[in-house]
């Protein structure tokens, strides 16, 4: 074999390797450990949305005197005020539960609701679906829910 044609061969193999290693890296990060909907986001100073999908999110509060939140389904934001919408953690460990049954923007009775005043870092709630929204109301917060 002449010396070109051994060094061409060797740098397509060199090649072809890095292209399965890369291919099977890229196929192990995406397939173990985090979907491709597990995400993090900082909501405002201190307070941080995490989301794994589903009601298992959370808010996660660095802030003295703010307990973090979990199995919430939404919160909303704004520079003032943090809301959260938490399913009972009883209703998600029942038998037989999906989180399928969680319809979109549909309110069960033993949902709580909570609020966050970012300047006084201070945390209101629980409350239940009708007392949240008088004290939104209340505070003037008009509530959008994000996912």
């Amino acid at each position: 074999m002449k010396p070109s044609f051994v060094a061409a061969t060797l740098i397509i193999q060199s090649i072809l390797m890095n292209k399965l290693f890369y291919g099977c890296l890229l196929f192990f990060t995406t397939s173990c450990g985090a979907g491709w909907s597990d995400y993090t986001e900082e909501i405002e100073e201190g307070y941080t949305w995490v989301n794994e999908g589903g009601p298992m999110n959370a808010i996660l509060s660095d802030v003295k005197g703010v307990n973090s939140l979990v199995y919430l389904r939404k919160y909303y934001n704004n520079s003032a005020y943090i809301c959260a919408w938490q399913v009972d953690s009883a209703r998600l460990h029942s038998p037989g539960f999906r989180s399928t049954d969680l319809k979109e923007n549909t309110y069960d009775p033993s949902d709580r609701f909570y609020i966050i005043d970012v300047k006084k870092k201070q945390q209101y709630g629980p409350y239940q679906q009708d007392e949240f929204f008088m004290k939104a109301k209340s505070l003037s917060i008009h509530v959008s829910w994000k996912p």
